[in-house]
């Protein structure tokens, strides 16, 4: 009884995962969009070391 519930639900996998893999296969990509420029970010503050207990 186990082994009929397994096998039916892998089955069941199986079918699903061929149906997406179909559907996949039916559409067709859309073309890259241009990326965007990301400007660099303003520094108002320069970045400071963390000061270490052998520096105290």
């Amino acid at each position: 009884m186990c082994h009929e519930r397994y096998m039916r639900r892998r089955r069941q996998e199986a079918e699903e995962s061929r149906g997406i893999w179909q559907e996949f296969e039916r559409t067709t990509p859309i073309s890259d969009p241009q990326p965007q420029k990301v400007a660099e970010p303003d520094v108002t503050e320069p970045e400071r070391a963390e000061v270490t207990a052998s520096e105290r």
